[in-house]
């Protein structure tokens, strides 16, 4: 039952109006609380609100800009972002275009004299990474022949002149079907050493890469970077 708050009569639970007086039923505890409040209570209610939601926008700005500020004068920021940044991987550095081939290499490699490597020879680097000796060698011939050819003369290449063939692999050069061989040497000459042959073929000129350092996995991040980067053009 619902008793009416100016005659005290009952009522039913969802009657609106007093049965008795006619008096407005209350229709719930929000509104009777607020009725139950006197003239001076409720000016000060409606007056502090506007307050309380001007204070909390200020505070939420406050932080909205505590969390937007500017580090890039943080060197601490800065350096994190370098550390996994992509400018960093994929610039190795230099590149070198001519006789219709292009690639990127490191700038610890140096482009050597031109009448290095024979009259096949379109150019040559050397570098001396951490100490160690190593020279690239790019040939390029007009021919025909497939990449499995290419191995097979570099394999033959390799057993007569005495060089232990440590790896022999598959892989891609510009979208060519390239072969990549690691052999071992020794020359009493220099010493003992490594090697890795790259040959591949775009069906009018045969490349091939040819890699000779006193230790091959020292630079094998910059043979990676030179054959992702290299271009037939």
């Amino acid at each position: 039952m619902k008793r009416c708050s100016n005659c005290g009569s009952e009522n039913r639970r969802n009657a609106v109006f007093c049965s008795s007086c006619g008096f407005k039923l209350n229709s719930g505890r929000s509104n009777s609380w607020w009725k139950k409040q006197s003239q001076t209570s409720k000016f000060l209610i409606a007056a502090g609100l506007p307050t309380i939601i001007i204070l909390f926008i200020a505070v939420a700005a406050m932080v909205s800009t505590d969390y937007s500020t500017d580090y890039s004068d943080d060197s601490s920021y800065d350096s994190l972002e370098a550390s996994g940044g992509s400018e960093l991987t994929d610039s190795p550095g230099n590149k070198f275009q001519g006789n219709g081939i292009s690639f990127s290499y490191p700038e610890t490699w140096s482009i050597s004299p031109e009448e290095e490597g024979g009259s096949d020879a379109v150019v040559s680097l050397e570098s001396y990474k951490g100490g160690v000796s190593s020279i690239m060698t790019v040939y390029k011939k007009p021919g025909s022949l497939d990449a499995e050819t290419l191995r097979d003369i570099w394999l033959e290449v390799c057993y007569e002149n005495g060089d232990i063939v440590e790896d022999v692999r598959e892989l891609e050069v510009d979208g060519n079907r390239a072969y990549s061989i690691k052999s071992s040497y020794y020359s009493s000459e220099y010493g003992y050493g490594e090697q890795e042959y790259i040959a591949f073929t775009d069906g009018i000129y045969e490349y091939s890469l040819l890699f000779t350092s006193d230790d091959i996995s020292l630079i094998q991040d910059d043979i990676d970077t030179i054959i992702r980067s290299f271009r037939v053009e």
